[in-house]
């Protein structure tokens, strides 16, 4: 019996699974979800095929469908604040919103790549990229898109660390390739990897860049995770490709758990496999998902907390545990609620009835269907409390609107209805 337990201790000892602190949500949709983003630990909005769109409020408590005008793949959303937001896809598709996704507008890019990455350094700087050697530039928030580059045939991701240092990365290519900048673009030096056996195709597909830390990470099919470490000087100090930690199965992202003392990394990718890291990616554990669909983004906006995205519909959500008994992450219950409008349907008025846990900030509004604003009903400090607010549609025509709620980094929207 002795012998039995020995064995059996060992045989936990030296698994390189840990055991799943990952747990389905329901977001809703049977749709591919590709990409994921939160802002903070409640807000966050997620994209895939049919021009899916979803977004939570409360931490995937619930997930709301919104209406993207669109009916592409969509494949990576990216937001500045609790307000702004973009999102790339498929025939050279961005979509642009500044109300939390209420409603979002489409932007003109003039060309009809598929785009799978997208990012904003300000709030008027940003990039797009994606198939065909696709790069795109915007100075103005999305309004105009300049082309950098379309004519290739492998795909790229066009990443800006700020205005000045940026890097590009081909992917989905039997011999991967990346140039970096020092000097907004005007040259790039280029980060030649070690050799590569021809028949150890690894066709990176991902980056995540970390200013802070100055480190580089990419994977890609057959399990392999590359890492680049970046002098402060932005000269290349040293860059390794790892073991494989898989012979069949892809990687699809790769990201830094933010907020974390150590550099812990996690990826994603086919057949629902998630690994970790904790020592810059020289080692990496697999961490069990129970799915087995592709996983195809997955984001940590802070420690411990994390989501990943998939084939149909999946959205996954990691809490690490703690000893602190909460029934309520993140003090769900503490944030500002707000039901939903009664009567709804209504003519012409609907009382709007929302709960303050603590005095704050508030801010309420009423929009119509394509994001505009129509009335101002709360914007001041409110103390702890229920509260009852009356909306008259009198003079306005029938048709669908949102009241948006907003207190500090919280926002909601409900969807009312005017029938006249």
């Amino acid at each position: 019996m002795k012998t039995f337990y020995y064995i059996l201790l060992l045989l936990l000892l030296s698994s390189k699974t840990i055991l799943t602190q990952w747990n389905q949500q329901q977001s809703g949709t049977t749709a591919d979800l590709r990409g994921i983003w939160f802002v903070d630990s409640l807000s966050g909005w997620a994209c895939g095929d049919s021009g899916i769109v979803l977004h939570t409020s409360n931490g995937g408590q619930e997930w709301v469908k919104q209406n993207s005008t669109v009916s592409v793949k969509l494949e990576d959303v990216f937001f500045w604040d609790i307000q702004t937001g973009w999102i790339a896809g498929d025939s050279g598709t961005v979509i642009h919103t500044t109300n939390g996704g209420i409603s979002w507008n489409e932007q003109q890019t003039n060309v009809t790549s598929l785009l799978h990455h997208i990012q904003f350094i300000t709030l008027l700087n940003g990039f797009a990229s994606g198939e065909n050697e696709t790069a795109l530039e915007t100075t103005d928030g999305g309004q105009s898109w300049q082309v950098v580059s379309d004519s290739g045939t492998a795909s790229i991701t066009f990443f800006w660390i700020n205005q000045g240092v940026g890097t590009i990365l081909t992917t989905d290519t039997i011999y991967p390739f990346q140039s970096f900048t020092v000097d907004g673009g005007m040259t790039w030096f280029p980060l030649g990897f070690p050799a590569i056996n021809a028949n150890d195709v690894h066709g990176f597909r991902a980056i995540s860049p970390n200013i802070i830390r100055n480190y580089y990470w990419d994977v890609g099919v057959h399990g392999k995770a590359l890492w680049i470490s970046i002098l402060e000087e932005y000269a290349v100090l040293e860059f390794l490709i790892e073991g494989e930690t898989n012979d069949t199965l892809g990687l699809n992202a790769v990201n830094l758990e933010q907020e974390s003392e150590s550099i812990k990394l996690w990826a994603v990718g086919e057949k629902g496999w998630i690994i970790s890291s904790v020592d810059t990616g020289q080692t990496w554990q697999t961490i069990s998902s129970g799915i087995s669909v592709d996983l195809y983004e997955v984001s940590f906006p802070q420690k411990n907390r994390g989501w990943a995205v998939g084939d149909s519909g999946i959205i996954l959500r990691y809490d690490h545990p703690t000893n602190v008994d909460n029934s309520s992450p993140d003090g769900y219950q503490s944030t500002i609620q707000i039901l939903e409008p009664y009567p709804n349907p209504f003519n012409p008025t609907t009382k709007i009835n929302f709960e303050v846990p603590n005095v704050s900030f508030v801010s309420l509004k009423i929009y119509d269907i394509l994001g505009r604003e129509i009335k101002e009903l709360v914007n001041e400090f409110k103390p702890e409390g229920k509260y009852e607010i009356i909306f008259d549609g009198s003079g306005l025509p029938s048709g669908v609107y949102f009241c948006q709620l907003r207190s500090g980094d919280f926002i909601i929207a409900r969807k009312m209805v005017l029938l006249k």
